[in-house]
């Protein structure tokens, strides 16, 4: 699962406070309290996302929602930290620097991150689909195709994505016994909003190193 996780999202260390709401109308709303449930291929387990509350870096001063990715059988957790925009959300890396991961555009649109190792990672808009999984149809959906570009080209990833609501559908090519072929899925399987956050405070101390 921590593999999974990391294929995801990047973890994130820095400093950070705790601030009020952002509006609910984003590319990504993120509303406090949301839980998005994942089944997963190949993999017994199920993986979760839960939204916590805002926090805002003191770094460059920006506000970000704490995302815990974290397997409801098992201890492991990471804490996330993104901000939306109407048509795009970012995740913030360290040190001030935040790197966009999703944003809407047409067909062929495409952007590179540079990652804080040196690595280039293109994102690239493949098509717009309309998607069904356990949780539902879902159409709309911006077809995502991640991939590092520099030092060596490499597929990571294939992400599923209905602006307005969040992530449907994911496929990693970056794990144990993946391939071009067979991928790990991720499909949703449920979505619940304005309940309990998950921890209820998240442990903010390994942000502090």
């Amino acid at each position: 699962m921590k593999k999974l996780a990391i294929a995801l999202m990047i973890i994130l260390v820095l400093p950070l406070v705790f601030v009020p709401a952002a509006p609910a109308d984003m590319f990504f709303p993120m509303r406090p309290g949301d839980v998005f449930t994942f089944s997963v291929s190949n993999h017994a387990d199920k993986a979760q996302m839960t939204v916590n509350g805002p926090v805002r870096s003191v770094a460059n001063g920006k506000s970000y929602n704490a995302l815990v990715l974290f397997n409801p059988a098992g201890p492991d957790e990471s804490i996330e930290f993104l901000r939306s925009t109407e048509k795009e959300f970012f995740r913030y890396d360290r040190n001030g620097v935040e790197n966009r991961i999703f944003a809407e555009g047409s067909a062929g649109m495409s952007w590179d991150q540079k990652r804080l190792d040196g690595r280039i990672v293109r994102t690239t808009i493949e098509a717009v689909e309309t998607v069904t999984v356990p949780a539902g149809k879902y159409t709309g959906c911006l077809k995502y195709r991640e991939e590092q570009v520099r030092p060596q080209h490499k597929l990571y990833m294939r992400t599923w994505f209905k602006p307005g609501f969040g992530i449907v559908k994911a496929a990693n090519y970056d794990c144990p016994g993946c391939s071009l072929t067979n991928p790990q899925l991720l499909q949703l399987t449920a979505h619940s909003s304005g309940g309990h956050v998950h921890p209820q405070q998240p442990d903010m101390k390994p942000l502090n190193r």
